[in-house]
């Protein structure tokens, strides 16, 4: 059985949604760009394009990798932890 790539949506530290991800389906690139992409969602247009100045040096988009968990975005925050 293929190992799940469970993303998890945080309000602080209360757990607000859920997902699994087969791991088949997707590279560790593609589970980056997955939780960039799903930080996006709580931005609004002029947070997203701050995050691409390179001049403020905001940490809106930016992923972190730690052991093998991925997190980004900031209150609310995304993480990708994968389950063999």
């Amino acid at each position: 059985m293929a190992g799940v790539w469970v993303i998890t949506k945080y309000d602080g530290v209360e757990e607000i949604w859920k997902r699994e991800l087969k791991e088949r389906d997707f590279t560790i690139i593609q589970i980056r760009h997955v939780i960039e992409r799903l930080a996006c969602t709580d931005l609004t247009s002029e947070e997203v394009m701050d995050s691409i100045d390179p001049a403020l040096e905001t940490n809106h988009l930016k992923w972190n990798e730690e052991d093998g968990v991925i997190s980004g975005g900031e209150n609310p925050h995304y993480v990708a932890k994968y389950r063999p």
